[in-house]
């Protein structure tokens, strides 16, 4: 009997601590900020694509700057 009471409070340990890592933090650092359309942000970005797979990333770049981007490409 003793030895299921240890299982027992050790499950339920193992859990809490399982499902308070998952939880998010009340004091968040995250800020809310807004893209100045005059000063865009910079992203470069390094990869090995080639054929399809450069086809279809260049798509996705063609997507996203014709939304909310704007595409200024230095090679």
């Amino acid at each position: 009997m003793k030895f299921n009471k240890k299982v027992v409070i050790c499950m339920i340990m193992i859990l809490s601590m399982l499902l308070g890592g998952c939880g998010t933090s009340l004091g968040s650092s995250v800020k809310k900020v807004k893209l100045d359309p005059d000063n865009p942000t910079k992203v470069t970005i390094w990869h090995y694509y080639n054929g399809d797979q450069l086809e279809a990333f260049n798509k996705l770049i063609d997507e996203f700057n014709g939304s909310v981007g704007k595409k200024k490409e230095s090679m």
